[in-house]
């Protein structure tokens, strides 16, 4: 009896876990129908822990034949115990049949549950990827909500972004207030200026330093000089001279050279200015030649131009005179002409080159007298010429 309720117990358990664990996964059944469901032959849920239907036991394999009492009874044994024996062989038969069919059951029920098993981790991993997939479509809804492309008219300096290219890419752009942006920039200036005042301290110190260093070595320097001047002092030796200078004070001899020297800078002085006087001089007279020069010149121009227009007019009254009478030109006048306007021709060019060489030698006295940045042109004509010399003079 005792043996027979330790299975009760065992089979009240598993009844009681598969109940719970089907309950479950029909719990997540309702909540995601995709799952699917085994179902039997007339589509009824083929499930063996259900309550709805009767779970389909194995067959139970017999580990014995019964007792025959003829031929298994032995001899001389009371009829009592012979079914006692019974009793208690048919107990152990019933109760190993029924161990068997509880490990048969348990077989099959732990491989339900690595079936739920496998089907919970699936639909876990469902379940947070649906989840991931829900967050980041909540995220997106709220980022396209919330960050919209707004155009906004900004001043020049007020864009801090790199607007480098054809495209600006705004994705990492922020706009912030400008209360914002100088609250920023009033701490980024008290950290600087907190920091230039470090600086300037440091600065400060250390010019302080490099002063004192420098004139340690300016001490030891003037020490070392002193030390030199009394050793040439303690080697200088003592001669005539050096006596005569430390007993009158000084030197006769470097006098004389002195006041010679003075002479000679004095003598050299006077002669400075006697060459300066006499090259004033000559450039006075130069300047009055260049003037008389030029007047000359102006005379020559006159004399030509009158001789042109005497010479214009001359010709003019010729040819009226040839229209009127229109008499008939020999040869010897035709000659006694062409000699007189060669002649003429002649004159004047002897006028026009000594006209050029004047001009030349005034221009070579003015640039010896005085330094000229004009640059000179020479004159197309005559006329052009003397308006030239005019301007210049």
């Amino acid at each position: 009896a005792s043996r027979a309720k330790v299975p009760d117990g065992m089979h009240a358990l598993a009844s009681h876990t598969s109940k719970r664990i089907i309950g479950d996964v029909q719990a997540e059944s309702r909540l995601n129908p995709a799952v699917p469901r085994p179902l039997g032959g007339d589509g009824v849920e083929d499930d063996p822990f259900t309550g709805n239907v009767e779970m389909k036991a194995p067959p139970a394999k017999v580990l014995a034949d019964p007792l025959d009492p003829y031929t298994d009874k032995p001899e001389g044994l009371d009829h009592m115990w012979w079914e006692q024996l019974v009793q208690v062989r048919n107990d152990k038969i019933a109760s190993e049949t029924e161990v068997l069919n509880l490990g048969i059951e348990l077989k099959e029920m732990q491989k339900c549950l690595h079936r739920l098993t496998d089907e919970d981790d699936g639909l876990r991993s469902r379940i947070e990827q649906l989840l991931k997939d829900l967050k980041e479509f909540r995220e997106e809804r709220i980022r396209s909500k919330y960050n919209l492309e707004v155009p906004q008219h900004l001043k020049q300096g007020q864009i801090e972004i790199d607007l480098a290219g054809a495209t600006m890419d705004l994705s990492d752009a922020v706009l912030v207030h400008r209360s914002v942006v100088e609250d920023v920039n009033e701490v980024i200036k008290k950290h600087g200026g907190s920091k230039v005042d470090t600086l300037t301290a440091i600065k400060d110190f250390k010019k302080g330093i490099y002063d004192v260093q420098w004139l340690n070595i300016k001490l030891e320097m003037d020490g070392v000089d002193l030390v030199n001047l009394t050793k040439e002092l303690q080697l200088l030796r003592v001669t005539k001279s050096l006596q005569d200078v430390l007993k009158n004070g000084e030197d006769s001899q470097s006098a004389q050279e002195v006041q010679s020297l003075e002479a000679l800078l004095e003598h050299n002085r006077q002669m400075q200015e006697k060459r300066v006087n006499e090259a004033f001089a000559k450039l006075r007279n130069i300047q009055k030649s260049s003037r008389e020069r030029l007047m000359q010149n102006e005379e020559i121009q006159h004399q030509i131009y009158g001789m042109g227009a005497h010479v214009a007019e001359q010709m003019r009254i010729k040819s009226g005179q040839e229209q009127q009478a229109q008499p008939v030109v020999t040869s010897e006048k035709r000659m006694r002409s062409l000699v007189t306007h060669r002649k003429l021709v002649d004159i004047s060019k002897a006028q026009k080159e000594e006209m050029v060489l004047l001009r030349e030698e005034l221009e070579r006295l003015r640039l010896r007298t005085f330094p000229s940045f004009v640059e000179m042109q020479p004159p197309s004509s005559l006329d052009e010429r003397s308006m030239g010399h005019q301007q210049l003079i």
